[in-house]
């Protein structure tokens, strides 16, 4: 009988750590054309963050491009050049974490007509003048957004509705889905999902709901509204759309919405929410949204394999605060770890690694206090012995196909596996 052994991994806390974190990843990459060719001198921008202003280089001879000192987190790089249109990658950049192999491929482009409008309460349609396209999105094996309004510090100009409502969007990749997000300061923000780069759009805008809304913290047991907050809301149905604000020097902001269900939070440098808080939308008079944030740090950790030392990457870490999914991290190629909590209790929850034991105990508590990042001990994992299986049929004769397929039920994270032409897995 084939034994596999479980390695239980103890966690305690001492004072010193066996690793620190600089705090700094990088990508490097090169842009090339769509017959394969280096593109050299291309615009290359990164965006870290949706309230963060954008980093810009350009390709050299070679096509090639870096991004240093980057953080980890959703990382968005995409390119252009004269004649083509915009291309890119979504990356959801680990913590120390040096990529080094993104390809962004550069096709045609062209340009999207439309017209924003709205109906007035006689049931008319109506031209929408000033409606800006803050961002569009390339819907293609995933999806990477186009923030429009943050490049006119490079030379871009504001794509904006006229009086008559029609804009014009360039550098639309030619045959690819897109969607466009439009903002108005009399109307909701409204998206627009699979749009046909071949046709002409016309986006509908409503008036929405006004949000009232104001970020806090508790204080020697007073509430002190927080000024200069980034606060990002998310619509739980589709499109999905996320918007973001920043809170004024009252620590208060206003946005309209669309009624909905919506995930919100809200951070500062020192300061967090506890996880997404959800909210609904629906007075069309108004809403008042409060959300609270409590002092956070960081934490970070590392999966390393037991027997040969080795970092462990893309392994799945989650965790919760006050009952909610605060964050998800996944481990880099350094099989590293690290996200931002607020102080209270966390529980970090390690999920199952492929072709891994799942980590015993998979869950941890830490009770977060402090101002210095708290860094867990090593989190330690075994590979499952491998196994080979050959299907047969009766009087042991072997399959003479190669479409078997194989499930493995303990430990379950091992899945399915499909035969190759010997029926071996």
């Amino acid at each position: 009988m084939q034994r596999v052994w479980i390695y239980f991994c103890v966690f305690s806390f001492i004072g010193v750590s066996f690793f620190t974190y600089s705090d700094s990843s990088s990508i490097k990459g090169r842009v090339l054309d769509n017959n394969n060719l280096p593109v050299k001198n291309a615009e290359v921008y990164c965006e870290q963050n949706l309230m963060s202003p954008l980093i810009q280089t350009f390709t050299d001879e070679e096509g090639q491009f870096r991004f240093l000192n980057l953080t980890e987190g959703p990382t968005g790089i995409f390119a252009t050049t004269t004649g083509m249109a915009w291309s890119g990658i979504h990356i959801n950049l680990p913590a120390e974490e040096n990529i080094t192999d993104v390809e962004i491929i550069l096709i045609p482009a062209k340009s999207l007509k439309g017209k924003v409008v709205v109906t007035n309460e006689k049931g008319k349609e109506i031209s929408v003048s000033g409606a800006e396209i803050d961002r569009f999105a390339i819907l293609g094996l995933e999806k990477v957004a186009i923030p429009c309004s943050k490049l006119t510090p490079f030379g871009y100009k504001k794509v904006v509705s006229d009086k008559e409502g029609f804009f014009l969007l360039d550098k639309i990749p030619v045959g690819q889905a897109i969607s466009l997000k439009v903002v108005h300061p009399e109307y909701a923000v409204t998206t627009v999902e699979n749009i046909s780069s071949d046709t002409d759009i016309k986006i509908a805008m409503s008036k929405g709901c006004v949000v009232l809304g104001s970020v806090y913290t508790i204080q020697n047991d007073n509430r002190v509204k927080v000024a200069n907050s980034d606060v990002t809301i998310k619509n739980t149905q589709p499109p999905y759309e996320s918007v973001c604000v920043r809170t004024n020097a009252d620590g208060e902001f206003t946005i309209r919405l669309n009624p909905g269900i919506y995930m919100c939070k809200a951070e500062t440098v020192h300061l967090l929410s506890a996880g997404w808080e959800i909210k609904k939308i629906a007075n069309s008079i108004g809403e008042y949204m409060q959300i609270q944030v409590f002092p956070s740090v960081y934490i970070s950790g590392q999966i390393l394999d037991a027997v040969s030392g080795e970092p462990v990457p893309g392994a799945k870490v989650s965790i919760e605060q006050g009952g909610r999914k605060a964050l998800s991290l996944t481990t880099g190629r350094m099989g590293k770890f690290r996200g931002k909590v607020v102080h209270g209790q966390a529980y970090i929850k390690f999920e199952a690694i492929p072709g891994y034991t799942i980590p015993q105990p998979s869950q941890l508590k830490v009770v977060v206090s402090g101002k210095d990042e708290i860094i867990l001990p090593g989190v330690w994992v075994k590979k499952v012995d491998s196994l080979k299986v050959k299907l047969v049929i009766p009087q042991q004769k072997v399959l003479t196909t190669n479409r078997g397929i194989v499930s493995i039920l303990n430990p379950p994270q091992l899945g399915w596996y499909a035969g190759n032409i010997d029926s071996l897995f």
